[in-house]
């Protein structure tokens, strides 16, 4: 063998293009999904840097931006009951990376999942029982600040972000944007938020922008 630890990827070798299709024609028999997944790889969606969402809204892969290594802004307005807990704006990429605005008892927390590990921020102000305009901005080294009208003063945190970048194209890997419910990338998501949890109030509009 020229390569007998196998390290070098020749699925792209066209000496091996025969092998390739043979392969993928016996895989597409037994799981016909592969050939719809393997033609949107060829051919994403480019994503938008920008995008709008409210209350119980699901958006996926090309119609969410790619934050990885990048900053971002985040402007939502919410409404929170007494003591609320739940999600307010979860995003993920590939299930392993991502990040999430949730409320716990009436606190606000900021959380990043990195590597499938949550580093989590607490906001030492109660948040709950009233309208927030929050404004939530994630610079590339790490620092995000969070302000609120609503809110007496003016937070600010060194943090684990940036998310790395995946192997390959990160437009082709899977990513999603929700508000208001915890959706449907995590098994685990932050804190002690459960699968499928909604929040208690009403995500009212929020805006997510990649980039400075």
């Amino acid at each position: 063998k020229s390569d007998p630890g196998e390290w070098n990827n020749v699925f792209s070798d066209p000496a091996y293009r025969d092998v390739v299709d043979a392969l993928t024609r016996q895989m597409g028999s037994i799981y016909p999904q592969l050939f719809s997944i393997l033609k949107e790889r060829n051919s994403p969606v480019i994503p938008s840097n920008n995008v709008s969402i409210r209350q119980g809204e699901i958006l996926r892969n090309g119609q969410v931006p790619v934050l990885a290594e990048k900053p971002f802004k985040l402007l939502v307005e919410l409404e929170l009951k007494k003591n609320a807990s739940g999600p307010v704006v979860v995003y993920e990429l590939d299930q392993i990376h991502g990040f999430s605005l949730f409320a716990e008892k009436g606190y606000l927390y900021f959380g990043i999942r990195k590597w499938n590990r949550d580093h989590l921020y607490r906001i030492p102000e109660k948040a709950d029982g009233q309208i927030l305009k929050i404004n939530l901005s994630m610079k590339t080294n790490g620092t995000f600040q969070l302000s609120s009208p609503s809110l007496k003063n003016s937070y600010s945190f060194a943090s684990e972000w940036p998310i790395p970048e995946p192997m390959g194209k990160a437009a082709y890997f899977p990513r999603s944007l929700c508000a208001g419910i915890s959706g449907e990338g995590w098994t685990k998501p932050y804190g002690k938020l459960d699968w499928g949890a909604d929040l208690d109030g009403i995500v009212r509009s929020c805006y997510l922008a990649a980039g400075n």
